[in-house]
Order: structure tokens, then C-alpha cells, then sequence
């Protein structure tokens, strides 16, 4: 008897009859079971495989695929499914090629190479390809010949999983979705592990998964612990499980909200998930490329609200800790810029701080306080000093955290402040306007009545007094 046969009836070898067993060892017994059940076929080296590539190609030619030696057998699903060489269709869509090698693995019924075949049609999940339903449908009946204990357990996991049903991949993708489980082990108790826990039937799996993931959000339904399950198993610290769908990941995340506002507990974990590992898209275009103009408007509007917030944060804290003549009308100041934010108004939001002020940044604000531009040294900066550069239609306006003027610049203007640079100087954010005065009688609404009346003239964006001032 083997190692494996041994492991697989311990109890013929520690039965009650002999002795009592120590719970350690049969803890330690049980582990190198499960960790030889486990195993999955080792993929050859490169000679071997070209090696036999040419074997197969030849037997194709010559109808003499009952000489073939068992090993090329074996090693055959690593070939047959991708293209080996330029211009070359691969071996399974070759005509008779499926039907001869099939008929060699119904005749010899060995265990290897069935199971060879059922790794590789699961890593390569061919679907698509004409040979796909072919396998889907002759693999059960092959498996039956495949008697170890390897291929016992195969078709138990097959069996629970549907790996092999048509509806295989949504089925899992619904127990990833709902399991009590962590989604790793239930991959595991399915033997979707090496190879195929990183292509094949998991990334089909995973496809139908954001589909499950994008009509929760796109319903409101989605639960805050199913929205958690599907990013820790999207990523692996920082890097994405499956590359290749990294747009149709983001877009599930960000399109359901394209004309809605966000559940207040879902928004933050998606946000700060997307800017963890596809970066700010104002500073990291590349890191987007190939992502709708809709899901990037969704993650600028979120950004957008996010600067505001830390503006006006930063604002409040420079009031009460480090600069004493920072502008205490705060409150209104927020009220006026944040009736045009829900508005839907302000196109571009940025802020420039200056050397304090970033580091009560870090300190205090969102995972974005590190992104924002840096004020200069200079005459008329102080360190507690922090800029707001906002868009309005073709309109840049520019709020101090002191008691300062606001300025605003049209865009024929070449002097208006650029947005998403890393560095300005004070200059940069103060000549030259189109229209500039002081925060006056913020109290009766003066400034804001005349700002407000500026851009209305500009843009054809109304406001009321009622929309920008405080409540009572």
C-alpha cells in the first residue's frame, strides 16, 4: 500500500482495536492528507512540453495516437489549449484531434492523465472555444475511471462545486457571494488552489461575482460585509487578483452610483479601495486608461466632495490651534461653496497648502492629504495657510484659509491657477483676476450675494440666498 492509500484509510492503520490515538498525531496525520489530496499536477518544464507538443502534432497527422506514451498524455493538457506556435490554431480546435486523444483517455482509464485533463480544462476554461462543451460534457464520464484517491476527491469537489456544470461559475461565484466561510477557504475546500486559483473557471467565476457585486449596488441592497468580502478577495495587499479585469472591476464599483448618491457606509470602502490601487485619477491618468468617461466622473465627483471636506476641516482647525486670524465666517464660506457642490456645479476641486498645514494634513485628513499641492515659501505665506482652487463652468475661483479675497479668473485668462500641479507659488494664485473682493458682512449675505451674482452672469448658474446661506 502507498503513502497516499495509507493516509487515505488511516484508520486501518491506528484503528481503536490497535491503540488509542494521540490527538496530536491524528491532527498531523489528517493535515498531510489533505495536503496530498491536494496536490495538483505539476506543470513540466519547457522541454518537455515542446517535446510533446511535436509528439502530438505528429500522431495528429498520422492517425497513431494509440502509440502514444503515456507521459505526452499527461502532459498534454498543457498544450493542447493555448496556441504553441505563430499562426497555428490550438491542438483542440484541430479537427479529430479532441475525439482521437479523448478515445485514448476512455480506453487506458488511468487516473493521471484524466485528472491532468480535468486541471487543465479548469485552468484554461476554454469557454468559447467549440471544444468546450465537449469537455464539459465527456469529463464526468471520464473521472469514473480515475479511482485513486486523488480522483475520488476530484469528483467530490467537482460534484459540490458544479466545476463541471454549465452554470459552474455563476454557482460558485453565489457561494462565494453567501458562504459563512472566508471566500480562500471555500476555494480551497474546492481545490481551486495554484494554478487555478488565478485563471480559468475562478476568473469566469469571478466575472459572474462583480455582476452579483454591480446589481447589489445598482438596487441599494448590497450589505456593507458582502461589499467587504468582494474587496478582500479582489486584492492581495496591493495587487489586484486578476489584472486582466481591473476595468470591469473599477466600473462595478463606480457606474452604479454614475446618477445617485452613494450609501453613506459603502462610499468610503469603495472610494478609498479604487484610490488604493488605481490611484487619484487627476494626478495618475495613466492608472485609468481604458476606463469609462462615466466611472472616472462618478470617482472625480467623489473627489471632488473629498477636497472640499478637507478644505474646510483644515479651515477649522487652523482657526482653533494655529492661526488666529484665520477666517472665522467659516461656516458660511461652507455653506456657499457647498450649495454648489450639491449642485452638482463645482467641475474641479484642489487645495494647495502650505508647510504646517500639510502636516496637520496627515495627520488629520483623508488617505487624499498626501496628493494635495504645496504652497511655496514667500513673502505673504504663512505655514498655517491653505488654498481652495475650484472650477465653476469656464470660471476658476480661489478661496484663502485666511481672512482673504476671493478671485476669480475666466478661462481665456492665461493667468488662472492650473489644477492637480504638486507645487505653487503665492503669485501663481493671486494675479491678475477677472474679479476679486473681500468676504464683507458674511452675516446679512453681502459677499456672498455678490459672488453668487457674478457666476450667475458668467456661467447662467442661479443660486438663492436661501440655497447658500446657513441655516438658522
Amino acid at each position: 500500500m502507498g503513502l497516499r492509500e495509507s493516509l487515505s484509510s488511516r484508520h486501518e492503520i491506528f484503528g481503536p482495536e490497535t491503540l488509542k490515538r494521540p490527538e496530536k498525531l491524528v491532527r498531523a496525520i489528517e493535515t498531510a492528507r489533505e495536503k496530498l489530496l491536494g496536490v495538483e499536477p505539476r506543470q513540466p518544464d519547457d522541454h518537455s512540453l515542446e517535446e510533446t507538443y511535436r509528439v502530438l502534432v505528429e500522431a495528429q497527422k498520422t492517425d497513431r495516437f494509440d502509440e502514444l506514451h503515456g507521459r505526452h498524455l499527461r502532459r498534454a493538457p498543457w498544450v493542447i489549449f493555448e496556441t504553441q506556435e505563430r499562426g497555428e490554431k490550438p491542438l483542440v480546435a484541430w479537427r479529430g484531434f479532441l475525439d482521437r486523444y479523448l478515445k485514448q483517455l476512455d480506453a487506458r482509464a488511468a487516473s493521471s492523465p484524466i485528472l491532468a485533463l480535468a486541471h487543465g480544462f479548469l485552468r484554461c476554461y476554454p469557454r468559447g472555444q467549440r471544444c468546450f462543451q465537449q469537455l464539459q460534457s465527456t469529463l464526468p464520464r471520464l473521472l469514473a475511471h480515475a479511482g485513486t484517491v486523488r480522483g475520488r476527491r476530484f469528483r467530490e469537489q467537482a460534484q459540490e462545486f458544479r466545476l463541471l456544470e454549465r452554470d459552474g461559475p455563476a454557482a460558485f461565484a453565489r457561494r462565494l457571494m453567501t458562504a459563512g466561510e472566508s471566500m480562500e477557504s471555500l476555494m480551497d475546500q474546492a481545490g481551486l488552489t495554484g494554478h487555478l486559483a488565478l485563471r480559468g473557471f475562478i476568473e469566469h467565476a469571478y466575472v459572474e461575482l462583480l455582476q452579483f457585486l454591480r446589481d447589489g449596488l445598482n438596487e441599494r441592497r448590497l450589505l456593507e460585509t458582502e461589499l467587504a468580502r468582494v474587496l478582500e478577495f479582489s486584492a492581495t495587499g496591493r495587487v489586484l487578483r486578476f489584472p486582466s479585469l481591473r476595468v470591469q472591476l473599477v466600473e462595478s464599483l463606480l457606474l452604479p452610483y454614475m446618477d445617485g448618491a452613494a450609501d453613506h457606509l459603502l462610499k468610503p470602502r469603495i472610494r478609498d479601495f479604487v484610490l488604493n490601487h488605481y490611484k487619484d485619477p487627476r494626478l495618475h491618468r495613466g492608472h485609468w486608461q481604458a476606463v469609462s468617461e462615466a466611472a472616472q466622473g462618478v470617482m472625480f465627483r467623489w473627489l471632488v466632495e473629498n477636497t472640499l471636506e478637507d478644505f474646510f476641516r483644515l479651515l477649522t482647525y487652523s482657526a482653533e490651534r494655529r492661526d488666529p486670524d484665520a477666517d472665522r465666517q467659516w461656516p458660511y464660506r461652507r455653506a456657499f461653496w457647498s450649495a454648489y457642490l450639491h449642485g452638482g456645479y463645482i467641475l474641479d476641486a484642489w487645495v494647495v497648502l502650505a508647510e504646517q498645514v500639510a502636516k496637520d494634513a496627515r495627520r488629520h485628513l483623508s488617505q487624499l492629504a498626501g496628493n494635495y499641492g504645496r504652497l511655496e515659501r514667500g513673502t505673504g505665506v504663512r505655514s498655517s495657510h491653505a488654498v481652495l482652487v475650484i472650477r465653476i463652468g469656464d470660471l476658476v475661483i480661489t478661496e484663502w484659509s485666511h481672512m482673504g479675497k476671493y478671485r476669480v479668473w475666466k478661462d481665456t485668462n492665461g493667468g488662472a491657477p492650473k489644477f492637480y500641479r504638486t507645487s505653487y507659488r503665492r503669485s501663481e494664485l493671486i494675479n491678475k483676476p477677472d474679479f476679486e473682493k473681500p468676504h464683507a458682512s458674511s452675516e446679512t449675505g453681502a459677499w456672498q450675494a455678490t459672488l453668487s451674482d457674478y457666476i450667475a452672469s458668467q456661467t447662467g448658474i442661479v443660486l438663492t440666498a436661501k440655497q447658500y446661506m446657513p441655516a438658522p
